[in-house]
């Protein structure tokens, strides 16, 4: 219940819309979940390495008061995560705006192609060949420009469909991070040696993300 009073005070905070409404490709659910945590007991060691976007960070003294009594790999972990959540969301926002201007532009060249074809038909219909040449000249023209429009948001397609599958996956690292600093704090013995193993041994980054950043490259 903390967790999700953390979350709806981030989304108030940072005006962001509810999860499933409109505002952005994938909804708030990820600002939120990064937005708890950085609202929560261990928010500074979460946000160290994250930007003012976030409000995050502080000083790096209460960065250091917040990870007392954490293992030096849970504190990596925690920030690992934290910035590979920050960077895919960061990166959906970008990704998206360029695949709207993508889609328009293949929309409006796609328009403008089959309206040379319209075009040349009708002057074939009026036996005026000279007109029609001239139309599906113009067409050729636009066709090849059509399609590198279409394969730049086909891309761009791509690249949100990798940031979809990789930022739910980071979201469940980073409450399953949490849950384990959590637990260290409280934990002796065999326990919390069982705990440090754990942290040194958690994978982050997802491989969607790789994939995302060989589109990005492409």
């Amino acid at each position: 219940a903390a967790y999700q009073q953390q979350q709806a005070q981030y989304q108030q905070q940072q005006q962001l819309p509810q999860a499933g409404g409109p505002g952005g490709v994938l909804g708030a659910v990820g600002g939120a979940v990064l937005g708890g945590l950085l609202l929560g007991p261990f928010g500074a060691v979460f946000g160290a390495n994250l930007g003012a976007r976030w409000n995050a960070g502080g000083s790096q003294e209460k960065a250091e008061k917040a990870a007392e009594g954490l293992d030096k790999d849970m504190v990596w972990a925690a920030q690992q995560v934290a910035r590979e959540l920050a960077e895919a969301l960061e990166n959906a926002e970008r990704v998206e705006s360029v695949r709207i201007d993508n889609a328009e532009r293949a929309a409006r060249l796609q328009a403008e192609v089959k309206a040379k074809y319209d075009e040349a038909t009708e002057a074939l219909k009026r036996d005026d060949e000279p007109a029609a040449r001239a139309a599906l000249e113009a067409r050729q023209r636009l066709v090849p420009r059509m399609e590198v429009a279409i394969a730049d948001l086909e891309r761009s397609e791509r690249q949100i469909a990798a940031l979809r599958g990789a930022i739910p996956r980071l979201e469940d690292r980073a409450r399953d991070v949490a849950s384990l600093l959590v637990r260290a704090q409280v934990a002796s013995g065999s326990e919390r040696t069982a705990l440090i193993a754990e942290a040194s041994g958690f994978q982050v980054r997802d491989p969607l993300l790789d994939k995302f950043d060989a589109l990005e490259r492409s």
